[in-house]
């Protein structure tokens, strides 16, 4: 568009719109990411879920003494809270466990974390009386110190539901779903960028 004087008519940019629009595709690409290494992470995560279980045929992931173990229930509360993540580190055979302690133990392939509130020593064999927090009523069956998994190392509170979404067959399709459509978006934008150097030259 052209003035009066035939001068091309030069549009300002206002510098609070410029600031706005700039803070803006700074926080769409901080977003995506975060995004990505979300996804990076769960991938990661989904690999040595798949592979540990495959391994190992057990439901939770077991990595060198290092058992990994999602809280389902409130039944630990309020010491341990329901969506957990439990990190259990495994004990050696000459460490002492004390009553009051929590364990994580195996029973039917999976992992159940309880209290000790007794300990029972019988011709040489250590056998563990575990209760539940919430429960009036400890276990029926004493917990044998072979079966015992670990000490808990780490429990971090609320973030047990991500690992349970991470270990969804519903989330390796979407993953693998869009790592094909990342791949093919990437292919078409770099045959893209080729016509464009070709169109230039």
């Amino acid at each position: 568009m052209k003035n009066l004087n035939g001068k091309k008519k030069i549009k300002k940019v206002n510098k609070q719109e410029y600031s706005d629009s700039k803070l803006s595709i700074h926080i769409k690409k901080t977003v995506l990411k975060l995004f990505y290494v979300l996804i990076g992470i769960i991938s990661i995560y989904q690999m040595i879920f798949i592979v540990s279980t495959t391994i190992t045929g057990k439901t939770y992931v077991e990595i060198s003494g290092i058992s990994i173990i999602t809280i389902n229930n409130d039944l630990m509360q309020p010491s341990i809270n329901k969506n957990a993540l439990v990190i259990l580190k495994k004990i050696d055979n000459n460490e002492y466990l004390a009553k009051g302690e929590i364990i994580g133990y195996t029973i039917n392939d999976s992992i159940r974390i309880n209290r000790i509130i007794n300990i029972i020593n019988n011709n040489g064999n250590t056998y563990y009386i575990t209760k539940s927090d919430m429960n009036f009523h400890e276990d029926i069956e004493p917990v044998q110190k072979k079966d015992v998994k670990g000490k808990i190392l780490i429990e971090i509170p609320g973030i047990g539901f991500l690992v349970k979404i991470a270990e969804s067959k519903v989330t390796t399709i979407f993953i693998i779903i869009f790592l094909i459509i990342k791949f093919n978006y990437n292919k078409y934008v770099y045959k893209r960028n080729i016509v464009r150097l070709r169109k230039t030259e």
